[in-house]
């Protein structure tokens, strides 16, 4: 087993994993909402501002999961296994940036209406 080859396959799961909660993530927001606000709707623009913000973090971090994914796929070129690529550390650094960005908001936006 080559650990290089190891590091890359978890480095992909990782990415994949975080893709998937933000995919979650957004399709949750419609539910939560018609569930938990049916009975009064949002007001305020801190509550809808921070929607907004959580959802493009969080479509942010999927775009960026992509780009990370396509970054080591371009790395794999002659039996080459690596992840410390700067376009593959930048693009997986905005995803999880981003996706700690958008937990945050949507936090914030359950404790606010909560």
């Amino acid at each position: 087993m080559d650990p290089k080859r190891d590091a890359v396959i978890l480095y992909e799961n990782i990415t994949k994993l975080l893709i998937t909660l933000c995919t979650g993530a957004i399709a949750l927001f419609p539910t939560f909402l018609n569930l938990a606000f049916s009975s009064r709707p949002l007001k305020g623009i801190s509550n809808k501002c921070t929607l907004l913000i959580a959802l493009l973090c969080f479509l942010l971090s999927i775009i960026s999961g992509i780009l990370t994914l396509q970054t080591i796929a371009g790395s794999l070129t002659d039996e080459k296994y690596t992840i410390y690529r700067k376009a593959t550390r930048i693009a997986s650094l905005v995803q999880n940036i981003s996706f700690l960005l958008g937990m945050a908001g949507y936090t914030l936006f359950v404790f606010i209406n909560i």
